[in-house]
């Protein structure tokens, strides 16, 4: 039986379970389904009730009866050739998406990490919130609006506040939003701004540190997150070459909540995101039902690679 991983062909972190994978004398293939039709192939066939066929990639062959599990990862969107007009390929892009997708999603021995239906599901903010404290997690204030005056009133009773993206960034050159701090008089000045689409905005937590904790199949791996900048401080990644990772014990009562959040969003794997406060609670920010995880393993050396290939092996469903 062979893992198939579906991601793009510049993904390090993917590369460090495929590795995992050859260590362990899995047979893999990874492939690009946004490759179809250059360097992919897709043959099946619907027969009692069940897909039948295969994958063909650079001369290599893979049943679809073959395949064990699938570790969805960061596949790009298919792009047409050269001369097919925008109408043509937007339309051709999403038949490769339905077929590609529907049929893997279609196969009965398949384990996923993640589902990509359920990946969808889970990765919405506002979903993640409400699962979060029903899982028993403390988690900011938050609101979610396009009332520029709600939003004021909202950021002077939760003052300091921030301003977060719902689904990530801009997908233009430079388009990267981090956490950024606002206040009540600033919404207000950009009150017409923010009527035009929805913004959430979240009750700032001082912190001690943070911790970015990945779940894998059960297991935990958490890295404790110390900032040496002010732009650290705020928003880890704006300086990423001032933080300084350990690894750290998750408390029990943490843990059992992140038990059932997995349970309930049905996620095989995840990152979280905590702050630390001075009173030692570790509050709920987000989870990523895709994180990275690379830059964790490469200064902590928690084997996060070696776990994902692990729960890859056992199959089953998803």
């Amino acid at each position: 039986m062979t893992v198939l991983v579906l991601t793009h062909r510049a993904d390090l972190t993917a590369d460090l379970v495929v590795l995992a994978l050859e260590q362990m004398e899995v047979p893999v293939l990874r492939l690009n389904p946004g490759d179809t039709g250059r360097s992919v192939e897709l043959d099946a066939r619907f027969d009692n009730g069940r897909w039948y066929g295969r994958l063909a990639f650079k001369g290599r062959e893979l049943a679809l009866s073959d395949i064990c599990s699938i570790y969805y990862r960061r596949p790009t969107t298919w792009t047409g050739p050269e001369g097919m007009s925008e109408a043509e390929a937007a339309w051709a892009a999403e038949e490769v998406r339905a077929g590609f997708g529907g049929v893997l999603m279609s196969l009965r021995q398949c384990r996923w990490i993640n589902h990509p239906r359920l990946a969808m599901w889970a990765s919405n903010k506002p979903i993640q919130l409400e699962a979060a404290a029903r899982s028993g997690f403390e988690v900011p204030a938050t609101t979610v609006t396009n009332n520029g005056s709600r939003a004021a009133q909202f950021a002077t009773k939760h003052s300091p506040v921030v301003y977060k993206t719902l689904a990530g960034t801009p997908r233009v050159e430079g388009g990267a939003i981090y956490t950024t701090r606002t206040t009540a008089d600033e919404i207000r000045t950009e009150a017409e701004a923010v009527s035009y689409a929805l913004h959430q905005f979240q009750q700032e937590i001082p912190k001690r540190y943070e911790v970015r904790l990945t779940v894998v199949d059960g297991r935990m791996f958490a890295a404790r997150i110390d900032a040496g900048s002010d732009p650290a401080r705020l928003d880890w990644r704006r300086d990423y070459d001032s933080v300084r990772l350990s690894v750290i014990q998750v408390p029990a009562a943490v843990e059992q909540s992140v038990r059932r959040f997995m349970d309930h969003l049905e996620l095989v794997f995840s990152t979280f995101d905590f702050i630390v406060d001075d009173q030692g609670r570790w509050i709920f920010l987000e989870a990523n039902t895709n994180g990275q995880w690379g830059f964790v393993e490469q200064d902590t050396k928690l084997p996060i690679a070696a776990a994902i290939a692990e729960a890859l092996t056992k199959g089953g469903t998803t």
